[in-house]
């Protein structure tokens, strides 16, 4: 099965961690930035009640919630027995997020993201551009495997995803 991510990863999280760091987000960027983030932070966190109603009922699919897309990752392959092969740079992501995830030193892809939804789906390629026609941030990134192998893929290079601190 194809692997969608639908929905921006720690896009909850990071407005959590821009609340409770506004002081020093506001010293590092400047002021239209910082409106700019809160923005788009916002409008992101609305659009999960309506991308929810999309997803395919044949699909396996979870939202992330704590811990973020890798604990996401982790519990569905988990629910699939299955492992997976993962491109970790076409997960969607703002730039914002990344910036202030370096700012504080997170892992944008540990961090809440809640709305965001990870899918198992057959035709993942026709799901991402149907979601993405309808205003959903959505990218085909990856592939389930008949092993048990969860290996998350940059420039190339394979490492396997960590188990979440947070699960037995």
């Amino acid at each position: 099965m194809d692997i969608v991510i639908a929905g921006y990863a720690g896009l909850s999280g990071s407005l959590k961690l821009f609340r409770e760091n506004a002081v020093k987000a506001g010293e590092s960027f400047p002021p239209s930035y910082v409106k700019r983030m809160e923005r788009m932070f916002e409008e992101g966190n609305t659009a999960a009640a309506a991308l929810r109603t999309l997803i395919p009922e044949d699909a396996l699919s979870l939202e992330a919630g704590n811990g973020g897309v890798n604990a996401a990752l982790w519990d569905i392959c988990g629910k699939a027995g299955c492992g997976m092969r993962l491109r970790l740079k076409e997960i969607p992501l703002l730039q914002e997020t990344v910036e202030l995830c370096e700012l504080l030193g997170r892992d944008p892809y540990t961090l809440e993201s809640r709305g965001t939804f990870v899918i198992f789906s057959h035709g993942g390629d026709t799901l991402a551009e149907e979601l993405k026609a309808e205003g959903h941030a959505t990218a085909l990134c990856g592939h389930t495997a008949a092993d048990a192998k969860r290996l998350l893929i940059y420039d190339g290079i394979e490492r396997f995803l960590t188990k979440p601190e947070n699960l037995s």
